[in-house]
This record gives structure tokens, C-alpha cells and sequence, in this order.
């Protein structure tokens, strides 16, 4: 019996691409991408699987340390119009909001670490009819 057609698992052979490889960059683990290969990419994953092969030439040129974001035109407009009232480059605006989250979460992280290391001694209840120390 011949193996069923998989677009998925032929472009990976054709670009010589590994599960590790494309895990990242379709957000699902490494045994996803085992899967896939094996049995398909699941309809409701498709349009987006073949909209990553399809700019896969674009994604591998990347360098490890860039994001590639992409939007609907209502979606880009309005962070478009949100960088234009911040005087920012639409990547300036979108950087700053990054380091910002970033700084957020690291300060909430912090915060809890340290509540978790300070521990307060509890002061003794005094008894009825005993003095305060």
C-alpha cells in the first residue's frame, strides 16, 4: 500500500529541514512536528502551516535574534496610528513595548522572589496578664 500524499513531510525533505528546526517557528513542540510528519498537518493548522512554507525562504534568512510579526491591515493600522501619536517608528513603538513588558515581568518576578526569601519573625501574642517584651 502506498503512502498517502503529505505536503508537509515532502517540503521538509525537500528543504532538508529537521523537527527541532521548525518547532520554533511554528510553535509547537518538536513530537508535533513527528506527528505532522507522519500523519498530516490537522485542517485547522493548515492555512497557517502553509503560510509559514510558503515564506519559509524569508524565516530561515532571519537572524536567530529577530521576530517576524505579522498583521491584518485594521490590526497594522491601528499600531501604525499608536507609534505616529508616540512620535515612534512603528518598530521603535513596538521595541519599547517589548523592553517594557520585559521589565514588568522581571520586576514582578523579582518582587515575588524576594518576598519569598524575606520571612518575617512573628511577634509573640502576649498572654493575658503578661507584660510586652
Amino acid at each position: 500500500m502506498a503512502l498517502k500524499e503529505n505536503p508537509f513531510r515532502q517540503w521538509m525533505d525537500e528543504n532538508k529541514l529537521s523537527a527541532s528546526e521548525l518547532a520554533g517557528p511554528l510553535g509547537v513542540s518538536v513530537q508535533t512536528i513527528h506527528n505532522w510528519r507522519s500523519a498530516g498537518v490537522p485542517p485547522r493548522r493548515q492555512p497557517y502551516v502553509r503560510d509559514t512554507m510558503a515564506r519559509w525562504h524569508v524565516i530561515a534568512s532571519r537572524p536567530m535574534n529577530s521576530i517576524l510579526v505579522t498583521a491584518g491591515e485594521k490590526q497594522f493600522e491601528q499600531w501604525s496610528e499608536a507609534a505616529l501619536v508616540c512620535g515612534k517608528t512603528l518598530v521603535r513603538w513596538a521595541t519599547d513595548g517589548l523592553d517594557e513588558l520585559a521589565m514588568r515581568r522581571s520586576a514582578q518576578t523579582t518582587s515575588k522572589a524576594i518576598s519569598k526569601q524575606v520571612k518575617v519573625p512573628a511577634r509573640p501574642v502576649p498572654r493575658h496578664g503578661s507584660e510586652p517584651s
